[in-house]
């Protein structure tokens, strides 16, 4: 049996992965991500650039990003955007990112979030008058809501050993920003701002 030769590409990834190793006391993993984070900072560098050359299409300056990697990205081309770019990248870094609020400020959501106006999925949408959302977890006042009880519940136990809570809050448009479902997760997720937020927690 032949084994193929490896790429040019492979076999110099292959060295500075090994460099990179020797750097981290032999710590493959640790040098991976070392590599990974490099990488992607190019990555976002490189689509900066180009944003500010009038490219201006979020698919194309965030192809090739991981997806924890988008909302910083979205920050960094924000004001170059029109607003149809603004919504498309503003939904994907929300919901491809599995933290978001870990990976930008709130305020820096909100402010995004309050620019475009209300979301339906990826496209402007009507605000409801009024929704009872639930949140599952161990922290009440994040962003993240959903319609459904089941799902926060989900989220309650989703560690395991540790659950968390279970809450409910009936909010009005002052505070909805984004409903994601059909095209996403299937979560039925509903984004708020929920600064001065009193919840009501389930026992």
């Amino acid at each position: 049996m032949t084994i193929p030769e490896m790429s040019a590409e492979a076999a110099a990834y292959m060295e500075e992965l090994e460099r990179e190793a020797a750097k981290c006391g032999g710590d493959v993993h640790r040098a991976q991500l070392r590599i990974a984070r490099r990488r992607a900072d190019k990555l976002i560098k490189d689509a900066v650039q180009r944003a500010r050359a009038d490219t201006t299409d979020w698919i194309a300056l965030a192809r090739g990003l991981g997806r924890n990697d988008m909302p910083f990205l979205l920050l960094m081309v924000w004001d170059h955007l029109s607003r149809e770019q603004k919504i498309a990248g503003l939904s994907a870094a929300w919901t491809s990112a599995e933290f978001p609020e870990h990976y930008l400020l709130r305020a820096e959501w909100l402010n995004m979030f309050r620019t475009v106006g209300y979301l339906e999925e990826d496209k402007p949408g009507v605000c409801p008058k009024q929704i009872t959302l639930w949140r599952g977890g161990v922290k009440k006042t994040r962003m993240a809501w959903t319609a459904d009880r089941e799902q926060a519940v989900w989220f309650q136990h989703r560690q395991g050993s540790k659950p968390g809570k279970l809450w409910t809050a009936t909010v009005g448009p002052d505070r909805l920003l984004a409903h994601f479902h059909e095209q996403h997760r299937r979560e039925h997720e509903y984004v708020i701002d929920p600064t001065g937020l009193r919840p009501t927690e389930i026992r």
